[in-house]
């Protein structure tokens, strides 16, 4: 039920978007590692959720696909997922970028001030009172609201990926 906003996120010289397919069914707001190309392909990537051998090391991409829906009865922004199989959309982030998330695509509920980091066997990021080991952090900034029906959001601006 994710809704995630790219509210200024940096466009590198390589470019910050990169084309990502999953193994299971994901919402925008999904955090992962690039894993190799998809045999036969020379852009799209497969997507590698966290492990405790790679949160440390690998820098983190944020699953941000442009939601599309055919029916508004049966259709919003926070309903849109992403089928196994799938191509999607992968955000890059480098420090300084600034993106706002739904509650419901965290772990636990953030706070102003405190961090979020990713988890191993896990595509949420969950919040921490301080910055750990892992190579991305985000820090909330903002409590906000996202979407038609007003559900409680929060702005991340990242430390470190």
């Amino acid at each position: 039920m994710a809704i995630v906003n790219l509210d200024k996120i940096q466009a590198r010289k390589t470019g910050n978007l990169t084309p990502v397919v999953f193994t299971e069914v994901v919402k925008n707001g999904a955090v992962f590692h690039l894993g190799d190309l998809v045999a036969g392909e020379r852009e799209l990537h497969k997507a590698l959720k966290p492990a405790a051998s790679t949160v440390d090391v690998l820098p983190l991409v944020l699953h941000a696909s442009v939601e599309m829906g055919y029916n508004p009865r049966e259709y919003a922004l926070k309903h849109f997922e992403l089928a196994v199989g799938e191509e999607g959309r992968g955000v890059h982030l480098e420090e300084g970028d600034i993106f706002t998330m739904t509650a419901d695509a965290f772990d636990g509920t953030p706070v102003v001030n405190q961090f979020v980091v990713p988890q191993a066997d896990k595509t949420q990021l969950k919040p921490a009172a301080t910055i750990g080991t892992t190579r991305f952090v985000g820090k909330v900034i903002e409590s906000t609201i996202l979407g038609f029906d007003g559900s409680p959001a929060f702005a991340i601006q990242v430390v470190k990926n």
